[in-house]
């Protein structure tokens, strides 16, 4: 006799400020296994790799999270966190002037990203060769060993510049990565580049959207002063 299925239609809509909708359901046991168990070793890598197995876990496999941008993955993630534990999470703060440790708890369904619907991705090098860019993914950033993406240095984001290419173009024609071109031959094509042609591309990956929260609270070892944190990427949630 085959026992009944738990859960098993539960799913829910998620529309990113992209624009696009992405349907998902919680994690299950199975998955909370996953993330104890990275939680467990204490490193961010095997955390980061734990979110990227849920999430693909609980969007039906239909997302591709190899290649979707980490802001927008963390950001799916919490979602998926908020449906299967709940809404509220305890974020442990300690005062940077008085050392006093407060738990905070932090609403996750009030965590958002900024419209980047708009933000432009194309950027031409000369008049007439250009160049159309996505944003990073976690798998970029492990590759080039990346452990603080919201602070990039400029040496990060010209080796980021390569993995980020969607296409190269000139007048007559598109040449499209992983197609037409791999990693070494985008390295060595953006290596030409002068540093006043990549002035915006740098800007662009210095203003890749971050998934932040805005903590304020009241620190009793300062005598109730009023004080201020600023959580992160999805890591400051949770660890």
């Amino acid at each position: 006799m085959s026992l009944p299925s738990i859960n098993e239609t539960a799913s829910y809509n998620l529309k990113l400020p992209s624009g696009k909708t992405i349907k998902y359901r919680p994690y299950f046991v199975k998955e909370q296994k996953i993330l104890l168990m990275a939680q467990e070793t204490g490193k961010q890598d095997e955390l980061l790799d734990a979110f990227k197995k849920i999430t693909s876990n609980c969007t039906f496999g239909v997302v591709n999270v190899e290649k979707m941008p980490l802001f927008e993955l963390e950001y799916l993630f919490l979602n998926i966190r908020c449906k299967s534990v709940g809404e509220n999470v305890d974020i442990n703060l300690v005062c940077k002037k008085c050392g006093q440790k407060e738990k905070i708890k932090v609403d996750l369904s009030k965590v958002s990203l900024p419209d980047y619907s708009k933000k432009p991705n194309k950027f031409m090098l000369t008049d007439k060769i250009g160049l159309m860019l996505r944003y990073p993914s976690i798998d970029d950033y492990n590759h080039l060993g990346i452990s603080q993406p919201n602070n990039l240095t400029t040496r990060q984001i010209l080796d980021l510049v390569p993995y980020c290419i969607e296409n190269i173009f000139d007048e007559k024609q598109v040449y499209v990565a992983d197609k037409d071109f791999n990693v070494t031959e985008a390295e060595s094509f953006f290596s030409n580049a002068t540093e006043k042609q990549i002035t915006d591309i740098v800007q662009f990956f210095k203003e890749i959207p971050t998934l932040s929260h805005l903590i304020e609270y009241n620190c009793k070892g300062c005598n109730g002063a009023k004080k201020e944190f600023l959580l992160e990427g999805v890591m400051d949630f949770f660890v």
